[in-house]
């Protein structure tokens, strides 16, 4: 199986997977720490601690696994078997 795409595509494709699995990372971790800092000066009653992880996180994961998918599924090897047929 060969791959049409160049190597400066597949990595771009790669780096924005790890960022799309950062926002994810980041955004699930910024909930409990706003929440923390925001309800700290409350009494204890009322200071809360919130943890959420929603759907669009996960399709949004499940997107970034999908373009990091591509960058695996082409190697180098086929770039150049593919530009050596034509």
């Amino acid at each position: 199986m060969s791959c049409v795409l160049s190597l400066g595509y597949l990595h771009h494709c790669y780096i924005f997977g790890k960022l799309l699995v950062c926002w994810v990372v980041i955004s699930f971790l910024s909930e409990p720490l706003l929440t923390t800092i925001l309800t700290y000066n409350q009494e204890e009653s009322v200071r809360y601690f919130s943890i959420s992880f929603s759907s669009d996180e996960i399709i949004t994961l499940f997107l970034a696994i999908s373009i990091m998918l591509i960058h695996l599924d082409c190697q180098p090897g086929d770039i150049l078997e593919y530009t050596n047929e034509e």
